[in-house]
């Protein structure tokens, strides 16, 4: 909406647009300010920024596998302190999830890529014994 109102504004002005839209003129006069200087952001955005690069960095270096809680505690044993649900929030906005056992997408596609320590590796050798005895 605010894109809109950018483009607009010099036609027909902030006040007789948001009059149309459902958005206030302070509501967008207030979401400039913040692009301009990120120190009126709220706190909470302002933490969820700095804490989302540590949380895509701890998922990534443990093979995206690990799930909010490891991550949580991962970042406690780092030092930083944060609560798990703030963990489990930003990980639900960036998209990564934890593994589901050992089916899990993530864990396949970093098997294939070679990037599991070779006792987690599966080999077609390892499937094929695995049918013959059963």
């Amino acid at each position: 909406m605010v894109s809109f109102i950018d483009e607009h504004r010099a036609e027909y002005g902030v006040e007789s647009i948001c009059a149309q839209l459902p958005i206030a003129p302070s509501m967008y006069y207030e979401h400039k300010a913040r692009q301009a200087d990120p120190q009126r952001l709220p706190p909470q955005l302002r933490r969820d920024r700095a804490l989302a690069p540590e949380i895509r960095r701890v998922h990534e270096e443990n093979f995206r596998v690990y799930g909010a809680r490891k991550v949580w505690r991962q970042l406690g044993r780092a030092g930083q302190v944060v609560a798990r649900c703030t963990v489990e929030r930003l990980m639900r906005a960036q998209g990564p999830a934890g593994g589901v056992g050992a089916g899990s997408p993530q864990l396949a596609a970093a098997s294939a890529a070679g990037g599991l320590p070779a006792r987690y590796r599966v080999t077609m050798a390892h499937v094929e014994s695995s049918l013959m005895a059963a």
